[in-house]
């Protein structure tokens, strides 16, 4: 998206979708943002179109700071399902990942995020295609999970 920040992407879809326009409340925004279905697909095709069909999907934001003393800056959390036959559609343009990345599940921890166990077995690439993020990674296995871990600095 040409003139937007990649790394702020995904928290500058993020919030608008939620929070609409309007004028601002006085009390303290909830850190916690999730969604799931077809919100998350909605956003996902923002960036780019999707490959195929998504399965199930789902998305954590936390944000850190108010945006008003300050940056703020985003960590989040994706988790997709697609059908094993549209993995390789999905790899096709990613490019691997070749820093080394941590496991990092989200607190409070989600049914939907994938345990140490897989994401130990994934295929790793950068999550710049799929969510615009510089930061972070975007994890794939054979059988159809794609988790997506950015964050902003």
């Amino acid at each position: 998206m040409p003139g937007k920040p990649a790394g702020r992407i995904a928290a500058s879809l993020l919030i608008p979708a939620l929070t609409g326009c309007g004028s601002r409340s006085p009390a303290k925004p909830d850190p916690l943002t999730e969604l799931q279905g077809d919100m998350v697909v909605r956003i996902l095709a923002q960036v780019r179109a999707l490959p195929s069909p998504v399965q199930e999907a789902h998305v954590l934001e936390r944000r850190l700071g108010d945006g008003e003393l300050g940056p703020s800056d985003a960590q989040t959390w994706w988790c997709l399902r697609v059908r094993p036959q549209d993995v390789a559609a999905w790899e096709r343009g990613l490019v691997p990942l070749t820093d080394s990345v941590k496991f990092e599940a989200p607190d409070p921890s989600r049914p939907w995020w994938v345990g140490k166990a897989t994401f130990d077995s994934m295929r790793l690439y950068r999550p710049a295609p799929v969510t615009g993020a510089l930061h972070g990674w975007l994890g794939i296995t054979p059988s159809g999970t794609i988790a997506i871990r950015t964050f902003t600095m």
